[in-house]
């Protein structure tokens, strides 16, 4: 299909056979390690795992060529999953509508509370959403804190991963649940727009998934995907973060939306 010549057969045998032995995999067929390292179509240049993933390579190469068009009838809405230590970044990325990443798609290398609570009020500052939805866990919770203290109470919500779903018969927390939204947002006729981005595109497709005793859908832990990829999906965390609750636009001035009446000022 490729016309490889004969010592390049050979090659892709031996190189095959060498990763598949590395991780306890026959060589009969090929091992999604060579289809990651030496990938063939846009789908495996997205793989990420043997584990077979919640949202679908296809979907997000799809999502990197589509063009949403104009999204200002649409609520912007912002998301911000805060690193857990061990080399993690925390990330902050904008939804609106059917786009995503055109205002803001940032890592985050930042270890102090107060600091990365200054740079996320900044933000919402420049960026006016209608919401910003943080993840609650590990140092989520401290810097919420610092920015209800600095009078973003109303435009910050905290969420917990681990909380019940709202919709509890299909998904078994919260964190399964906008995740499956996100999926879905990906999946629909109507299209989505990501960013070029190999990072946030292998954030995506790297959480596997389960169906437990209940019949309800529960994502991979971020601590084991970590432990079998070498990542934690932080990106994908923040844009599933935007799914959190149904936002409506505010159709008053970004004046009158401000809550603050000072300068956000470095610290």
């Amino acid at each position: 299909m490729h016309r490889l010549t004969r010592p390049q057969l050979y090659w892709a045998w031996a190189k095959n056979a060498e990763l598949a032995a590395a991780s306890g995999e026959g060589t009969d067929a090929l091992t999604w390690r060579f289809k990651q390292e030496y990938p063939a179509t846009a789908q495996e240049a997205f793989q990420v795992s043997g584990q077979t993933s919640l949202i679908r390579p296809e979907l997000v190469v799809r999502a990197q060529g589509h063009e949403a068009g104009d999204q200002d009838h649409a609520p912007l809405v912002l998301g911000i999953d805060v690193a857990r230590g061990g080399g993690d970044r925390s990330h902050l990325i904008d939804r609106q509508g059917r786009a995503a990443g055109r205002h803001i798609n940032r890592a985050v290398d930042c270890g102090d509370t107060m600091e990365l609570a200054g740079l996320i009020a900044r933000e919402i500052e420049r960026l006016q959403p209608e919401r910003a939805f943080i993840d609650m866990g590990s140092f989520g919770a401290a810097v919420y804190d610092r920015l209800a203290e600095l009078g973003y109470r109303r435009r910050v919500t905290g969420v917990s991963f681990g909380a019940r779903a709202q919709d509890a018969r299909q998904y078994a927390n919260k964190r399964a649940e906008i995740w499956g939204a996100l999926r879905d947002w990906l999946a629909d006729a109507g299209g989505a727009e990501l960013p070029d981005d190999p990072l946030l595109h292998s954030h995506l497709c790297a959480p596997g998934f389960q169906i437990n005793s209940n019949q309800q859908l529960l994502l991979e832990a971020k601590d084991r995907i970590k432990a079998r990829l070498g990542l934690s999906p932080d990106a994908g965390d923040a844009l599933a973060l935007t799914f959190a609750e149904p936002v409506r636009r505010d159709r008053r001035s970004q004046a009158e939306r401000s809550e603050t009446a000072y300068t956000v000022h470095d610290w």
